[in-house]
């Protein structure tokens, strides 16, 4: 063999469907070995000197013989570094190829970027804080020395540690990341030490019911007896201790010495499983618990990629980027709330979901996986009937005494609100506040109100840059656009006629606040939705304020709806429940089903009954009759051979090719010049359907247009979107036109 025959493929951050050959260079002999799949490379590349490539394939020069020797370039140089797990880069290979996105892109999109900036998976060497800390003895905050600037924090941490003791390295790495630099000055002088016999180890004594063991049991038989991959869903009412299933068998695993990861939709949702799993695994040091979402910057992220990619964190936790974190020893992987649609990628040209890739690096691993939800999504509810998943059921809440709440319909059809609230409602607002309990009153509408016009001419306030309306914002005095962050200043007259009488419609979360505010003085109100809760410090503290029974009344959007646990929140009022209802999406039923079991559930958790008020024009909706009786089973029936009749996935296979251009006019033309060619070859067992308007069909100025692609066959339809993505990537690129192929959409 000549120095020149043994060739690498590599991956290359270029909008290209396809790798890079590069040959070994000069001076390169057999005694030399190839750099690894899953290693850096150099190589030249364009008008560029070198570039950054992952390597992601090895070949003999015969794989090659239609390529002149002359035309192959040599690699310029390896980056001595740990390589990335052969099971990572099959992960993104199937990435690349089911969503139809080049290679090189994906690989940007998992690895953080901070490392790609400064190549290498050394795992930083530095300090290691014990788990558990707490108070010294004898303190004396005089003697302190400390630096000036964080001594507005030692009162602070000193209530801190008073109030909860010991408290975990990484509750404060998370919780109160602004005391982290003092807790280290702190323990550095002696006034923090660590706490060697756990007191919380009392916690750990958790009695599992009858429903959980079995569903343990099940599972670790199986994996015990022969590793195998193997979809187990979890469908559990909200409460019944689904977590703690997660948990009994995240130990087992541990023990095991492999490593677990756990992804959650929600950023949100982070650090009340953090707080859950440092109770439940007290001998865990901070640094085996590696947290990832897009709220942390990129020097932590770097550090809980590196910890995990190492094996030295056991347990990752994340939200949907998460998935794409290299493992050395992974042995479980666990999704919660399954049916979310944060695990889908929106609006981005890589759409992928977190959930459905989680599943085929399972399956790659020959690993178990645990999917749960008390309103599974249909797809994976519908594997389960088919037997493709093992389904477990858990149908009472695990806190014995706990029940379900009731739930009731206020019927609004023909009344009269007030301020969007009904009689009833006030009068449960009231009835709550005088029993002492907590009330949560959901509204998916963030803002003061949502319809800004003139009733003289017919004016409507809409984003310039968007097919959207404007909505009022009274904490800065703005409209704004949820969509793109356009903003304006409320204007004083119609801009049209100059009426001065401009009337606002609807109501959001900031008005529904003030009013209550108004009607109920003395309460003690929150809001939590995207403004109020505008960063992660900020979700944290209004969280706490919370479970402190600090809190009479929340106003709360979805942020509110999943997964929370408020041991005195006893009262949910719903309003404007049924808008979905009427937006033609065939996934409105079961999004809205989901939404309201998973609000419903926040409701009387401990032993004090709960109980959920819905205001709805539409109560003789089938949907309410099921969620009444907590009956998923039977709504997934009844959805699901709604669904077959038409057929819409699960029982068939779709795609949207979406275009976006710098007119609307342009878009369509577009896409039309182009579907001739693509219906050249389109098989007869996939349908494309014509051209429309996106559901929002101008964006940030601009215009949106897409076009449906179905079949009943999912290797014809990848073949056909093969097909138009090959053609489309031969084209010169435009800067009026960008397109980008949604592979099995959650919106059409």
């Amino acid at each position: 063999m000549t120095s020149q025959s043994r060739y690498i493929q590599v991956a290359i951050d270029v909008p290209l469907m396809q790798t890079f050959t590069y040959k070994s260079p000069n001076g390169f002999s057999d005694s030399n070995k190839l750099p690894p799949i899953g290693s850096w490379v150099y190589v030249p590349f364009g008008r560029q000197k070198l570039k950054l490539a992952l390597v992601i394939g090895q070949n003999q020069k015969d794989n090659f013989a239609k390529i002149s020797p002359n035309k192959i370039l040599p690699w310029h140089s390896q980056i001595p570094q740990e390589h990335l797990p052969k099971d990572w880069i099959e992960l993104i290979k199937f990435a690349s190829k089911y969503y139809h996105y080049p290679i090189g892109q994906v690989v940007a999109h998992a690895y953080p970027m901070v490392i790609r900036k400064k190549i290498g998976l050394e795992l930083p060497k530095g300090k290691i804080y014990p788990s558990w800390i707490k108070l010294a003895t004898d303190i004396d905050e005089k003697k302190m020395n400390i630096n000036l600037t964080r001594k507005k924090n030692i009162k602070k941490l000193l209530e801190l540690f008073k109030q909860k003791e010991p408290i975990h390295w990484q509750e404060i790495k998370e919780e109160y990341p602004q005391l982290k630099k003092t807790v280290i000055e702190l323990f550095k002088q002696g006034w923090l030490v660590e706490e060697i016999s756990n007191k919380r180890t009392q916690d750990l004594a958790i009695k599992l019911n009858h429903q959980q063991q079995k569903i343990i049991n099940d599972i670790w038989q199986q994996y015990c007896a022969q590793p195998k991959f193997l979809v187990h869903l979890i469908q559990g009412i909200t409460g019944s201790g689904k977590t703690e299933i997660y948990f009994e068998l995240c130990e087992k695993v541990l023990n095991q010495h492999k490593q677990v990861l756990i992804l959650m939709p929600e950023i949100s949702l982070t650090p009340q499983l953090i707080n859950r799993i440092l109770l439940r695994f007290p001998k865990l040091q901070a640094e085996e618990i590696a947290v990832l979402h897009s709220s942390i910057a990129e020097g932590a992220r770097q550090r809980a990629f590196k910890a995990a990619s190492f094996g030295e964190a056991k347990i990752i936790i994340g939200t949907r980027l998460a998935i794409f974190t290299p493992m050395k020893n992974l042995g479980l992987i666990v999704i919660d709330e399954e049916h979310d649609i944060s695990y889908k990628q929106f609006d981005s040209a890589f759409s992928y979901s977190a959930r459905d890739l989680a599943i085929y690096r399972a399956k790659l691993l020959n690993l178990p996986i645990i999917i749960g939800s008390a309103t599974p999504s249909l797809e994976s509810y519908n594997h389960a009937l088919s037997n493709q998943y093992r389904l477990h059921q858990l149908d009472s809440r695990a806190l014995s005494g706990s029940k379900l709440p009731t739930i009731e319909c206020i019927n609004i059809r023909g009344k009269k609100l007030i301020n969007g609230i009904s009689h009833e409602g006030w009068d449960l607002i009231k009835k709550t506040l005088e029993n002492n309990e907590q009330i949560l009153i959901f509204l998916n509408r963030r803002g003061y109100a949502p319809i800004i016009f003139c009733q003289a001419c017919g004016w409507l306030a809409g984003c310039e840059s968007c097919s959207t309306n404007l909505v009022l914002h009274r904490a800065s005095d703005s409209l704004r656009c949820h969509h793109c962050g356009y903003y304006d200043v409320i204007p004083a007259n119609c801009p049209i006629c100059g009426n001065p009488d401009i009337e606002m419609r609807g109501i959001g979360t900031q008005k529904l606040e003030e009013t209550i505010s108004l009607e109920f003085p003395k309460a003690r109100i929150i809001r939590i939705d995207r403004d109020a809760s505008s960063s992660y410090k900020k979700y944290l503290e209004q969280h706490q304020k919370i479970i402190s029974g600090s809190v009479d009344i929340i106003i709360g959007t979805q942020m509110m709806a999943k997964g929370h646990d408020f041991p005195n929140l006893t009262t949910v009022l719903v309003l404007s429940a049924d808008m979905s209802l009427f937006t033609g999406e065939f996934r409105a039923s079961e999004r809205l089903f989901s939404l309201l079991t998973q609000v419903a559930g926040r409701a009387g958790r401990r032993l004090n009954p709960g109980r959920v008020y819905i205001q709805t024009a539409c109560a003789d909706n089938p949907i309410f009759k099921h969620l009444i009786n907590h009956d998923y089973p039977g709504f997934a029936k009844d959805e699901l051979e709604q669904r077959s009749k038409v057929p819409v996935p699960p029982f068939n296979f779709q795609a949207i090719l979406k275009v976006e251009s710098k007119s609307f006019k342009l878009g369509v033309n577009w896409l039309k010049q182009h579907r001739l060619e693509f219906m050249k070859f389109c098989p007869k067992t996939v349908m494309a359907y014509d051209i429309v308007p996106m559901r929002i069909s101008r964006k940030a100025n601009w215009d949106r247009v897409q076009m449906l692609i179905e079949s009943n066959n999912r290797g014809h339809l990848h073949h056909f979107l093969k097909s138009i993505v090959e053609y489309l990537y031969c084209l010169a690129p435009s800067k009026d036109i960008k397109w980008w192929l949604d592979v099995s959409p959650l919106e059409i």
